[in-house]
């Protein structure tokens, strides 16, 4: 047997017990616990799978939000803290607070508030350490073309240049060239639009760029390495999406 099938052979017999253990996962996913079957999968130049399996993780309390919230953003900053941002309160209320948490203390802390209280939008950390927030809806449940810089710094928000579409439920991606795309979403008349905007940081404008090839709202978008956004749909209200 030659050197292409032996690797061949190998690389089978690793999928063979990838899919094993990620079968074994789904048949345990129901318990409290979670666990995690496959932590490394290395693949040397002979073509052979190691796997290493990871200890049994589970979740536990650590500190409550100052505010109760739901539709809000959580962004990971450069300092290792959580940046949560608007989101609707139990009473209703869209909301501008925003708040960090610290995993070393293990707490919550209020840090300035957005310009403008809303919900559905995206908060998109940029190179330069600033997270940019964009669109969503107000308390009017109106689709919101503002977006605002907040910096970590300082702790405060500072608003940026307007989006050309008001929009909410819609995706923000930071490309490989420091730029945002955000895309699809929901407009003013509440329609799903496939329009498509870049943000430049350098500016601090926004241009348009190519549309989607369907409506789609609330639907995630991911970078590939090739650098090309994808775009795929998620469940609506009114139906099913199912273009890519």
């Amino acid at each position: 047997m030659d050197e292409a099938c032996k690797t061949s052979g190998a690389f089978a017999k690793g999928l063979a017990r990838v899919a094993g253990s990620l079968s074994g996962f789904v048949a345990r996913s129901r318990q409290v616990k979670l666990f995690c079957i496959v932590s490394l999968l290395l693949f040397l130049s002979d073509g052979l799978f190691f796997m290493r399996p990871c200890v049994a993780a589970t979740f536990s309390p650590n500190g409550s939000l100052v505010t109760a919230r739901y539709g809000h953003t959580m962004t990971l900053l450069s300092n290792g803290k959580i940046l949560v941002t608007g989101g609707i309160d139990g009473n209703s209320n869209v909301l501008n607070i925003s708040e960090l948490y610290d995993p070393a203390m293990g707490a919550w802390v209020t840090t300035g508030s957005l310009t403008i209280a809303r919900s559905g939008h995206t908060a998109t950390l940029l190179p330069n350490g600033k997270v940019l927030v964009a669109g969503g809806f107000d308390t009017g449940s109106s689709a919101l073309a503002s977006t605002e810089l907040y910096d970590p710094t300082t702790g405060t928000w500072t608003p940026t240049n307007d989006i050309p579409v008001a929009r909410g439920f819609h995706t923000a991606t930071l490309l490989s060239n420091g730029k945002v795309l955000a895309a699809g979403g929901e407009d003013g008349s509440h329609s799903s639009t496939r329009t498509a905007e870049l943000y430049d940081p350098t500016t601090g404008t926004w241009t348009a760029t190519e549309s989607c090839s369907s409506q789609e709202a609330m639907t995630p978008a991911v970078l590939f390495v090739s650098r090309m956004p994808s775009f795929t749909t998620r469940l609506r209200d009114s139906g099913h999406l199912r273009g890519a």
